[in-house]
């Protein structure tokens, strides 16, 4: 499965507890968790990391964002497939995140 592609502008962004605070965003009916950022040159790197976070059975979101505080790429993780992949699904997020570092 790909992950979305989809205009900053079109999600509602939050902040969220989970051992700290964290950046969320909301797109249709579903919760996402903020994974990492890019700037505007970076959007090959944004899609490689969704795409092989996509391949670990998550459901996974790109934002882009032409202006403003958030202007570039963000990569994003529904916290209901986090929540279903358990400590694996974790895992996998923080590792392929470290390796687009």
């Amino acid at each position: 499965m790909f992950p979305q592609v989809v205009s900053d502008s079109s999600v509602n962004h939050f902040k969220f507890w989970h051992d700290g605070i964290h950046e969320g965003m909301r797109l249709g009916g579903r919760l996402y968790g903020h994974v990492r950022s890019y700037g505007m040159t970076e959007r090959l790197q944004a899609y490689e990391l969704a795409c092989d976070l996509s391949q670990k059975a998550l459901d996974v979101c790109v934002t882009c964002a032409e202006v403003g505080p958030r202007m570039g790429y963000g990569v994003w993780v529904s916290l209901q497939s986090l929540q279903q992949a358990g400590a694996m699904g974790q895992e996998a997020v923080s590792e392929q995140a470290s390796l687009y570092s």
